[in-house]
């Protein structure tokens, strides 16, 4: 398992996969969809319990690719934990991709709890975005530019939600997930 998360982390940590010339997306298209597909729920469980954040990262998006629905709570109380940089990015693309009504609790729960932004920069911009994608009217109540106000670096929401859409535009193209008709 260790060797999947070392050749998978970089690409998909802030869906840079997105940014890969068509060839090379192709192969990471290939390698990803391998990859979920080698893996049982039990070792996509125990990548959730690494303490590196690599395996977190990556445990996040075989939850997503896999629509690994029993893993949903233990993804969703991690995110609420936000125990690690970058896990959040995996956690919150899981709940946007295999969550009904849970993954929007989770991902409300995460705004509610860490908006206004202010100190706490961590996966608000991947949660607002995923939140969108599931239930576009519950995110509308953290649209207030006042709680995106970073003392860190400018937050930009609607980026992010346009970058979350791109993300799952690339996932659906490259037949890595279903298209949202077809859920």
């Amino acid at each position: 398992m260790h060797g999947i998360v070392e050749s998978l982390y970089l690409r998909v940590l802030h869906g840079n996969l997105t940014s890969s010339l068509p060839a090379e997306a192709s192969a990471i298209a290939s390698e990803l969809k391998r990859s979920n597909d080698a893996l049982t729920d039990a070792q996509v469980a125990e990548l959730l319990e690494w303490k590196d954040w690599r395996h977190k990262l990556c445990a996040g998006w075989f939850v997503a690719l896999g629509r690994r629905a029993a893993l949903i709570d233990r993804v969703g109380e991690r995110l609420l934990r936000s125990e690690t940089c970058f896990a959040g990015q995996g956690y919150c693309l899981a709940l946007a991709l295999c969550a009904d009504e849970a993954g929007t609790r989770y991902l409300a729960s995460y705004l509610s709890m860490y908006l206004p932004v202010g100190e706490r920069d961590y996966d608000q911009e991947w949660a607002i975005g995923a939140l969108t994608y599931r239930a576009p009217q519950v995110a509308e109540t953290f649209a207030d530019a006042a709680l995106w106000a970073s003392t860190r670096r400018k937050q930009n929401p609607a980026k992010a939600v346009e970058e979350f859409h791109g993300l799952v535009g690339w996932l659906t193209n490259h037949g890595l997930i279903a298209s949202r008709d077809a859920i």
